[in-house]
């Protein structure tokens, strides 16, 4: 449609239709994404949050409920950071289409006012173009009226306008309440039982105006709008060529129900032009609407259907259809068999192959709608075979598919074969001209000057014969040719007569060109079209499956298949085309990804019988086949011949081969606008399936009971380490059969289920989640697929795992050897986890997996570290009580003669006064501890894995690590002159570094905060307190728990230095002063009463190994320690 600007109504009802197709695409999309928590019913918890329109009338009072609730208020915010760019697409949606609606009422009115010079209501519809826009732009706005309320149902959509109403506030929306009385509730759910009146209740929300649907009603009964008798010229074929027409009068009578309920005689006529042997549409990209379900209520539209539906009318049309499924078939058989469809016999035959076309896609059609129907009644008359159909099908796409090419090479060699024919035709008559000259030695022919003058002017006519009407031209030559065969000196000659009738054969070749145009084509696209079958197909997924296992070079039918599909794009597409919109690419996007998710459905029982066979090639290389060692003896290779095993490894390994060759013959296609590879697609589907398997494999190994007994744990991590390595090695020896790189592609993928189950694990850490249309771990493509929660705590395998290691290492149940890296139980003194557990989570889950444990602990640290400082605040920050408590302490401490006094009571008074504060971070510091040795033995284990496969990795992370700290410190020493390193290099040689285990946990800061003055005096009553309850193991170098307690020396020593570490370095000074000045007041207490220092208090002696390990893990000097406590007192611990 060749539109120009000054034709105003034209265009701007083109761009109506545009946005129409592109707004019920966005429709589409939206639908797919609705956040989770809006679909089902709210929650207890929720339901002040996931409010309806009740919310509109009581809004004050849910605010305040919301405000006054500390968890409902965190919550809140957290839906409003994590949801509200979705929910504000969805308003878009809404307000887009109320927004067409008012356009829509606009242009009518426009229309009637005379405001288009060319236009009032009347002529437009008279004008070709403009009666095909004026139905669309009101069918578009009914198919979104029903899309809408079948796709995004009406209680989520008042949930959505709520939350958009509650975070973007009431002064931006200016359009609210409208939008609210099109969109709220109709009570509809799709695939139940209509209410009352439905649909035209809802169409009444939006009403256009009566005089215009009733004249479009009238148009779309009378006219053939898009001309479509040209392309279906049978009579038989009429609701065929109706079928667009039709989709459109069903849609826009329900804005004048009417008609439906009580005009019978508009129904009948309507009903014996659309649907006289048809009852169930598409009426939009193969959404299907039955006619006898949908037409039920109105008893107009029920009685004129009434004849279609009658039995003996469905059986003699199915018998029909069956028969012509027969001959069809027949028919395509021919035409497909290798050699017969030639170009040459295109040429010859191009209207009888169109012609086949069209009667195979009109029979298809109706089996296809019709056997999809849900029409209790009638469904049992409809029996057709699927694989029947299916194979029609199969022959149909395959069919046009060749003819297409033929017809596409033809056209564009048209014009060289036009100029050969016509050079060659023109060349011979001249020879022949020659010939009658009689100056031809060898001619032996009288001079004949009249059929020389004949044969040299038709020449000349041939040489001037052009491709446009050139039709009855060459018919005439063709008929002056035949004529002058008769003449006797031509009649006996045979020679010449063959000459000649080469001629014709040339000209009749000529007028077959010409009649190959693009019309012929376009046409064969509009009778090959399939798109009302879009949804039906997604039913014969199941057999297409089947059928490429029976035979995986079937898939070459399948192609054609998929690219018959494409013509989903044609509708949506062609108005957003010709008004040359920028929606044409995200419309076009989004339904091309939709085709390819569809050929990957079909597609994806290769990569899963693969992997079927691939669990059989597992097995024999695990249990059966012996793995050759470097070196053997001849003698005892006899005992790794194994045969029978191999050959069977041999026959699984051919039958995997094959699959792969099917899928790899076809060759690259456009979907759409998406170019599919069909080595991408295999590849894409391997990953699919190898990651479904692994993540299979890691949920059903890595769980644990609390009553487990034995070392249960270790077992579990061995049998994950045999199933996932034998895995591996079965992949890695097939990826050569499958043309694919396999430890690449396990590598990755495993690394990426990893990192997605611990994003899932540390969302729960997180206010604002990462969902996974944000994680850069999930794919749509390739999905990494979630299961049920085994236990309360955890999410997935990853937190089970992290879970049950804190729970093996509990400081209540054991013990921390730092020189052995090992926990021992307090009672038996068995190791429980040591560096051979660490090494077995590293055969297990890898680097990645031991990365992810690493990730995941940081988050519970900092998860405590809040938690400290919640609680931190809530007892001593807003208590008055302890404030004053503390400052008198600090008063008393820093007193000048504190240690020329017997103040030693005064520790004890103050312990006593804080033992409730001490006891409640007690805890808190020992997950703190324990969590953080758990890090640092991780890190220890991946430095250990790095050093021994990646040593030049290692070398050269060292080495740019030393390059960077030493910029840094020129940077803070001259930054004038020298810059601050690049943050994003930084970034990444972070990420490194902490993947290779070149990292100290201690030294990291987890949570930023603002000063807390009395921290070191906390700090100091929670360790003089609790010292009582360790005491030093010489043995084990180490402080250990007594038996009453439930304490452990290291964790309680990490966990006070990890607490420090988070604060400015001077209060872990303070820190250290308090602790030196408690145990100089104890050495002078003996000193006065004349005690030898040996005879130091136990808390002294403990607190003196207490800062010997504290200085150890803190990586503090000795001499720093001097600062505060004299030398000899330390050298006595050493000795």
């Amino acid at each position: 449609m060749d539109i120009e600007e000054v034709n105003l109504a034209i265009v701007t009802s083109l761009k109506l239709s545009s946005r129409g197709n592109a707004i019920i695409a966005e429709l589409f999309r939206l639908s797919d994404n609705i956040p989770e928590i809006y679909k089902n019913e709210p929650e207890k918890i929720h339901e002040f949050i996931l409010m309806d329109f009740q919310y509109l009338t009581q809004s004050g009072f849910v605010e305040n409920q919301i405000s006054e609730n500390p968890t409902l208020s965190e919550m809140d915010e957290q839906f409003q950071e994590n949801y509200f760019q979705i929910i504000e697409r969805f308003y878009w949606l809404f307000e887009s289409i109320y927004i067409y609606f008012k356009d829509l009422l606009k242009f009518f009115q426009d229309l009637k006012n005379g405001i288009f010079i060319q236009f009032n209501l009347e002529t437009f519809l008279m004008d070709a173009d403009g009666k095909q826009l004026m139905c669309e732009i009101i069918y578009l706005f009914g198919v979104m009226l029903l899309f809408m309320d079948q796709k995004i149902p009406g209680p989520i959509r008042e949930r959505l306008l709520v939350a958009y109403f509650r975070y973007q506030g009431q002064n931006h929306i200016e359009t609210f309440d409208k939008i609210c009385e099109i969109w709220r509730n109709t009570g509809y759910i799709h695939k139940e039982k209509k209410p009352p009146n439905y649909p035209e209740i809802f169409f009444e929300r939006a009403p256009l105006p009566k005089e215009v649907i009733s004249i479009v009603i009238n148009k779309l009964q009378s006219d053939d709008i898009y001309s479509q008798f040209k392309t279906y010229p049978h009579t038989e074929h009429q609701t065929t060529a109706y079928a667009n027409q039709a989709s459109m009068i069903y849609i826009i009578l329900f804005f004048s129900p009417e008609i439906l309920q009580s005009n019978s005689s508009v129904m009948r006529a309507i009903v014996d032009k659309f649907f006289n042997d048809n009852y169930v549409i598409s009426i939009y990209i193969g959404e299907i609407v039955d006619l006898s379900i949908e037409w039920d209520s109105y008893k107009a539209a029920k009685r004129a259907l009434k004849n279609v539906l009658k039995p003996t009318k469905i059986r003699k049309i199915v018998s029909s259809k069956k028969q012509e499924l027969v001959d069809l078939k027949k028919d395509l058989e021919k035409y497909l068999t290798e050699g017969f469809m030639t170009e040459n016999y295109v040429v010859d035959h191009v209207q009888e192959l169109i012609d086949c076309s069209r009667r195979c896609n009109v029979a298809l059609r109706w089996v296809l709608l019709h056997s999809s129907t849900q029409n209790k009644k009638v469904s049992n008359l409809i029996t057709f075979d699927r694989i029947q159909v299916l194979n029609f099908l199969l022959d149909i796409a395959q069919f046009e598919f060749l003819l297409k090419e033929h017809l596409k090479r033809l056209l564009k060699s048209k014009d060289e074969q036009w100029e050969n024919y016509k050079r060659e035709a023109s060349q011979s008559l001249k020879e022949l001209s020659e010939y009658f000259s009689g100056e031809r030695s060898l001619a032996r022919v009288e001079k004949d000057e009249n059929i020389q003058n004949w044969f040299v002017n038709l020449s000349k006519d041939v040489q001037e014969l052009e491709t446009k009407n050139a039709g009855r031209k060459i018919q005439s030559l063709i008929e002056g040719i035949e004529t002058i065969k008769g003449y006797h000196q031509i009649d006996g000659s045979l020679q010449i007569k063959q000459f000649l009738d080469f001629v014709k054969s040339l000209l009749h070749q000529m007028i077959k060109i010409i009649n190959i145009k693009d019309e012929t084509l376009a046409t064969l696209s509009i009778v090959s079209d399939v798109s009302y079958g879009w949804e039906i197909l997604e039913k014969y997924i199941d057999l297409m499956q089947e059928c490429i296992t029976r035979d995986p070079d079937s898939v070459i039918k399948l192609r054609s298949t998929f690219l018959k599909l494409s013509s989903i794009l044609d509708l949506p597409l062609s108005r957003i085309n010709q008004s040359k919109s920028t929606d044409f690419v995200s419309v076009s996007q989004y339904y091309s990804s939709e085709l390819v998710g569809y050929v990957q459905k079909v597609l994806e029982i290769v990569p899963k019988t693969v992997f079927s066979k691939l669990k059989e090639i597992i097995n024999l290389q695990i249990n059966n086949i012996k793995e050759i060692p470097p070196q053997i003896q001849r003698d005892q290779l006899k005992d790794f011949v194994q045969l029978e095993a191999r050959n069977h490894l041999s026959s699984k390994t051919n039958e995997v081969s094959r699959f792969t060759k099917g899928i790899l013959a076809m060759k690259k296609t456009l979907v759409g606008v998406i170019q599919v590879d069909p080595k991408e697609l295999l590849e894409l589907g391997i990953r699919r399936e190898l990651v479904k398997q692994i993540a299979e494999i890691l949920h059903s190994t890595i769980f644990f009971l609390k009553s487990g007994k034995g070392n249960v744990f270790e077992q579990k991590l061995q049998d994950l380490s045999i199933k996932l390595d034998g895995f591996r090695r079965s992949f890695e020896y097939i990826s050569d059969y499958l043309n694919i790189y396999g430890l690449q592609i396990w590598l990755e993928e495993f690394s990426r289920i990893v990192n997605y189950n611990v994003e899932q694990e540390c969302n729960s850490f997180l206010k604002k989640k990462v969902y996974d249309e944000q994680s850069m771990f999930q794919s749509k493509s390739v999905p990494i697929p979630k299961f049920k929660k085994v236990d309360s705590a955890s999410i997935n395998f990853m937190g089970r795992l992290a879970r049950e290691l804190i729970r093996k290492t509990d400081p209540s149940q054991t013990t921390y050897i730092h020189l052995m890296s090992g926990w021992f139980d307090q009672v038996k003194g068995d190791e429980i986890v040591g560096v051979k557990t660490f090494s077995l989570l590293s055969d297990s889950i890898g680097v990645a997996g031991l990365y992810g444990l690493d990730k995941l602990y940081a988050f519970m640290i900092v998860r405590k570290m809040q938690i400290f400082l919640t609680e931190y605040k809530t007892a001593i920050t807003k208590n008055t009580k302890f404030q004053t408590i503390y400052e008198e302490i600090e008063t008393r401490l820093n007193e000048k003669t504190f240690e020329d006094e017997n103040k030693s009571k005064i520790y004890a008074e103050y312990c006593q006064k804080t033992a409730t504060i001490s006891d409640s971070f007690l805890y808190i510091v020992m997950q703190i501890g324990q969590l953080q040795i758990l890090r640092r033995q991780i890190s220890n284990e991946l430095n250990f894995i790095c050093k021994l496969d990646s040593n030049i990795l290692f070398s050269a992370l060292e080495s740019m690590n030393e390059a960077f700290i030493s910029d840094i410190q020129a940077h803070y020493q001259k930054p004038e002159i020298k810059p601050y390193v690049n943050d994003s290099l930084l970034s990444e040689l972070t990420m490194y570094l902490d993947t290779c285990g070149m990292n100290d946990p201690l030294m990291k800061i987890y949570v930023t905060t603002e000063p807390i003055q009395e921290l070191p005096l906390v700090i100091l009553f929670l360790v003089i307190s609790n010292l009582n309850q360790l005491s030093y193991n010489p043995r084990l170098c180490t402080l250990v728990g007594t038996k009453k307690s439930k304490l452990d020396g290291v964790p309680f020593v990490v966990g006070i230095f990890t607490l420090l570490k988070q604060f400015h370095s001077s209060h872990l000074e303070r820190f250290l002063d308090y602790l030196g000045q408690y145990i100089r007041v104890d050495a002078y207490q003996k000193y006065q009463k004349e005690v030898k220092i040996d005879d130091l208090s136990q808390n002294s002696l403990n607190l003196l190994v207490f800062l010997e390990q504290f200085s150890v893990f803190g990586d503090i000097p000795q001499k720093v320690l001097q600062n505060f406590i004299p030398g000899y007192i330390i050298d006595y611990l050493k000795v």
